[in-house]
């Protein structure tokens, strides 16, 4: 891992706003901007967006999220305390919600969902553009945050 960062919010319809913030500011503090590093950062605040806005829907009492940067990578982890675990849906053209995790998986390389009691973590890996990816050095890495 090169570099992470953490955030704790409340879980109410403030907090999808509020992480995709978090998401743009962090990650826009340690990647250059350029073409690769927008389709990136676009990406993550929509995964960003969808993951948060499931665990409100899901009655949490808090969340957090985590997003590390790796050699080829940005993983995305939201952390809650709600019951049950989030699904792939055929949503309907009619239907007003039930895409979050399909957005997410259309977005994302890779998703999942691994459980620590009380706490549910779902996460979500995006592979950088190979131009961006050969520009990144990992040395020492960087914490930030206040996890």
């Amino acid at each position: 891992m090169c570099w992470d960062a953490g955030e704790i919010f409340p879980c109410d319809i403030r907090s999808p706003r509020l992480a995709r913030r978090f998401c743009a500011d962090a990650i826009g503090s340690v990647l250059q901007a350029g073409p690769e590093f927008q389709t990136v950062l676009d990406d993550l605040v929509i995964v960003a967006s969808e993951l948060v806005t499931n665990s409100v829907k899901a009655n949490c009492t808090e969340l957090e999220l985590t997003l590390s940067i790796h050699r080829d990578h940005l993983r995305l982890v939201v952390g809650d305390d709600a019951p049950g675990e989030p699904r792939l849906m055929a949503a309907g053209p009619e239907d007003v919600g039930g895409r979050g995790v399909a957005i997410t998986a259309a977005l994302a390389q890779a998703w999942g969902v691994s459980r620590l009691p009380p706490r549910k973590r779902v996460w979500a890996e995006l592979t950088f553009a190979p131009q961006l990816a050969a520009n990144l050095t990992c040395s020492g890495g960087l914490r930030a945050g206040r996890l």
